[in-house]
């Protein structure tokens, strides 16, 4: 039976104090080697403040409790020196350093418990603390309880001065713990002063609220769940400490209704505390497994990338080839060819062509993505680009049966800096598109200068199909097709796209405009002017 004592009754506070601060940690023992080790280490503390107040306490089982005190002091040492070698950094061939230790722990442990050599006997006094008659091996016994202290604290000291290691925490609180207790609870009962042995257990406090901040500080909801539980441990020990010490029963009623009040209070804030933490996990968890995710999908588009790269590259030179040929048939090289002959040829060279511009366009797709798309800007003339696009494009339309405007202001200058290839391209993909989608009607193409901004506008109007708000959204990504596409059987789908990659490198915009579908629409690239300097 335990007397609550004064000392004892702190005692007892102080072993709630120690078992709130580490519970915020019991949720990792399993997954954490660190975070076991240094539970094991508190269950050791917490042992050692039980037989204290079991050894305070006086009963039938006095010796039992007291020999049980002196073998938990010895593996708060050794669990503390265990915890170093895996915190923050794990020690090379720590197992070793751990079994030698563990050797002489555990044959201390046998010493304390079944001789006389180190603790002859309990003497129970009739008044103060109860004294302890000691054996000729004490000194090796407060040897083994140093000697794993002494490791752990070199090896600390070590880290935060060789490796900049913030434990600092961790080896104030141990320091601070560690030296009043070899004082009062080795050195001072060897010389028969018993007055001070439950000192120790009392400054435990400090070194567990100590390590469990220093472990829980990167961690801000951590410490909010450590902060709770510290203040509704606290607060349940002021009301429990007014409840035993109650002096009237209308205090000790006030007090327990406190207390009651108290308890529920904060069982139920710990437990919403917690209930954020879990979401909060959760929410860790799966943004991690987003982020994995994400990592795979940038890897396979990367393979997709490189994939569609080399396949392009191999389809290029036999689509070359069979465009030759078919040349080479049509021009009669190898002999005339009649009519029916002829019109096959020329539909095989007109599939040829279109499945080169699809690879052409992979090709360059995979170039933007990769970061490997060249320019070779120089002072390029856009309104001489415009005029032989014009004109080779009307034959295209009027084939159609469509009218080809053309609308080119002669008065301003059209220089810019840019690749005149891959503007050409961009221009030709628009104007091709406006004739592809156009069923009966006009394509306009118009060019005009803007003197404000000093830019130029390069337009490409139809009254073909026109665009739906839905499609006008998507138009510029990656194989972003409208409803028409079925007008463009042989589209790649890429051309806005690599159009508007084309144009941003040049710093300038694209634009659509429609009014909606079946009435038609206008697509337009703004360019800034290169600006010449007057002698």
């Amino acid at each position: 039976m335990f007397v609550y004592d004064t000392i004892n009754t702190l005692l007892a506070i102080i072993f709630l104090f120690n078992a709130a601060l580490l519970l915020p940690l019991l949720r990792n023992v399993r997954n954490n080697v660190q975070t076991f080790v240094y539970a094991i280490n508190i269950v050791m503390i917490l042992l050692w403040v039980v037989t204290m107040i079991g050894y305070r306490s006086q009963n039938e089982y006095f010796d039992t409790w007291l020999r049980a005190l002196y073998v938990a002091a010895i593996f708060i040492g050794v669990t503390y020196m265990q915890f170093t070698f895996f915190y923050p950094t794990v020690l090379r061939n720590a197992k070793y350093y751990i079994y030698v230790v563990n050797i002489l722990a555990f044959g201390t442990a046998y010493l304390v418990t079944l001789t006389n050599t180190i603790i002859v006997k309990g003497v129970a006094s009739e008044v103060g603390e109860p004294g302890i008659v000691f054996g000729a091996l004490y000194p090796l016994y407060i040897a083994i309880i140093l000697v794993p202290f002494i490791a752990g604290f070199s090896r600390h000291i070590y880290l935060v001065y060789k490796k900049n290691v913030k434990v600092m925490y961790l080896l104030s609180g141990y320091s601070i713990s560690a030296n009043v207790a070899f004082i009062t609870n080795l050195i001072l009962p060897w010389f028969g002063i018993f007055i001070f042995n439950w000192v120790g257990q009392f400054f435990t406090v400090i070194m567990v609220l100590f390590t469990t901040y220093s472990i829980l500080k990167f961690n801000v909801m951590n410490i909010r769940f450590f902060a709770i539980n510290v203040g509704v441990v606290f607060l349940l020990i002021v009301t429990t400490a007014q409840v035993l010490f109650a002096d009237s029963i209308k205090n000790l009623m006030v007090s327990g209704l406190v207390l009651f009040i108290s308890s529920i209070t904060g069982y139920y804030l710990i437990k919403i505390n917690k209930s954020e933490r879990d979401a909060l996990d959760h929410s860790k968890l799966l943004n991690r497994k987003l982020a994995d995710a994400n990592e795979k999908l940038k890897s396979l588009d990367k393979l997709k990338s490189e994939f569609i790269s080399l396949t392009s590259h191999q389809l290029r030179s036999p689509l070359t080839v069979i465009k030759g040929y078919a040349s080479t048939l049509t021009d009669g090289v190898v002999g005339e060819l009649d009519p029916k002959q002829k019109e096959i040829v020329r539909h095989i060279y007109t599939s040829a062509q279109g499945l080169a511009n699809v690879v052409e366009d992979f090709l360059n797709v995979t170039k933007i993505e990769q970061g490997g798309m060249k320019y070779e800007f120089g002072l390029v003339n856009i309104k001489q680009i415009v005029g032989d696009l014009s004109s080779d494009m009307r034959i295209a339309a009027e084939d159609r049966g469509l009218r080809f405007e053309s609308e080119i202001d002669d008065v301003h200058d059209y220089t810019i800096e840019g690749d005149a290839t891959k503007l050409k391209q961009v221009f030709l993909n628009l104007v091709d598109n406006s004739i592809k989608y156009t069923k009966e009607g006009f394509v306009k193409v118009s060019l005009t200068q803007n003197s404000l901004d000093k830019s130029m506008k390069f337009s490409v109007s139809d009254s073909g199909i026109g665009i739906s708000k839905e499609t006008k959204e998507k138009l510029f990504t990656k194989f972003g097709r409208g409803a028409g596409s079925a007008l463009n059987g042989g589209g790649s789908g890429l051309g806005l796209y690599l159009a508007q990659a084309i144009v941003e490198a040049h710093k300038g915009t694209i634009e659509v405009s429609s009014q909606g579908e079946g009435k038609g629409s206008t697509f337009s690239v703004f360019l800034p002017l290169h600006l010449q300097t007057k002698k």
